[in-house]
């Protein structure tokens, strides 16, 4: 399984962003993102028009990574955001340290912001 490099844009006050592109996570493959503060908006679009689920993996050893993973379900061609705190789903330790891991079970798009 190859990991995709979701890259967080920073949202600045009263002002646009650059154009961004999403990426693209699979089933074969996991996106992961390097969180730049401490809440993050993630943005999952179902891209096969099938449906299917994104686990935003809980982390490790953060005050709120007892809660579990967090499921998002998509419907065909839906497109769903939910804002994240790094307490419950960045990893504090292991081979994901620093990082949030997010498992596709279809063919998701998904883009990450920085509040």
């Amino acid at each position: 399984m190859a990991d995709q490099v979701i890259a967080p844009v920073s949202v600045p006050v009263n002002k646009t962003t650059d154009a961004v592109t999403g990426v693209s996570l699979t089933a074969a493959n996991d996106g992961v993102i390097t969180p730049v503060s401490d809440k993050m908006v993630v943005i999952l679009y179902d891209a096969g028009g099938a449906g299917g689920t994104v686990l935003i993996k809980a982390g490790t050893e953060g005050a709120l990574s007892g809660q579990g993973d967090i499921t998002v379900t998509l419907g065909a061609g839906e497109t769903k955001a939910i804002c994240v705190e790094s307490a419950r789903v960045k990893a504090l330790s292991g081979t994901d340290k620093g990082k949030i891991r997010l498992d596709a079970s279809a063919n998701t798009t998904a883009w990450a912001y920085a509040l």
